[in-house]
């Protein structure tokens, strides 16, 4: 079987075409970024206040001593622990503050490709 293709281009539109795709695409980029950006940011910033890891489960709790320390001196955060337990350095457990779990980096993946008007 053999088929018969006619192609009518206007090349002119063509071209017009592609030059305003490329004058859009670093704002379309720059807005979708903007926005996973900060829906990455939420989701982070919800799963440590509940205690959640990226991927599912829970952070190990302080252990007893830490809680009494910590009551004594009156902490309630301490950046320089928070970061070697984000890293998992020394006896502390591994508590991924900053990390992106596989859901939210799909998620994150489909609402920056929405967001490209292409």
């Amino acid at each position: 079987m053999v088929a018969d293709i006619k192609v009518k281009a206007n090349t002119i539109e063509v071209v017009n075409y592609i030059k305003k795709l490329q004058r859009n695409i670093p704002k379309d980029i720059k807005r979708a970024l903007n926005v996973v950006s900060a829906y990455g940011v939420q989701r982070v910033t919800e799963k440590t206040q509940k205690g959640e890891m990226p991927d599912g489960g829970r952070f190990a709790g302080y252990s007893q001593k830490a809680k009494e320390d910590r009551a004594k001196r009156g902490r309630q955060t301490e950046n320089e622990k928070a970061f070697r337990h984000d890293q998992g350095i020394g006896k502390l457990p591994r508590r991924s503050f900053f990390a992106i779990g596989k859901q939210d980096e799909n998620k994150i993946r489909d609402l920056f490709f929405k967001h490209i008007k292409v």
